[in-house]
């Protein structure tokens, strides 16, 4: 996730309060499931064979940030969309569980 969207996620679910130790740790969690979140969309966006070669990339080692974006880039015209979209229904989720707490 890019700086500005943690920003506004920090801001939407008003975690500016809490101390940053924890913020940061929150972060990092949401982060990752976000990210697991957004890998799962674009996988099943993908055919059979690029299904194949993108775990060739991931599994090739250090994954070349520059190639998986150019993949992704490639096979995923609408991945700018598909992120906006696991973002905001990770904050519709979110919000979900805390109107009922």
């Amino acid at each position: 996730m890019n700086d500005t969207k943690i920003t506004n996620l920090v801001e939407k679910l008003d975690w500016s309060k809490l101390p940053f130790e924890v913020q940061d740790d929150l972060v990092e969690k949401t982060g990752e499931s976000v990210f697991k979140s957004i890998m799962v969309r674009i996988i099943e966006s993908l055919s059979e064979e690029d299904k194949e070669t993108f775990v060739e990339i991931l599994e090739a080692g250090e994954v070349d940030e520059l190639v998986l974006n150019n993949f992704i880039v490639e096979k995923v015209p609408n991945a700018d969309e598909l992120v906006s979209q696991e973002v905001e229904k990770f904050l519709k989720e979110t919000n979900d569980v805390m109107d009922q707490i």
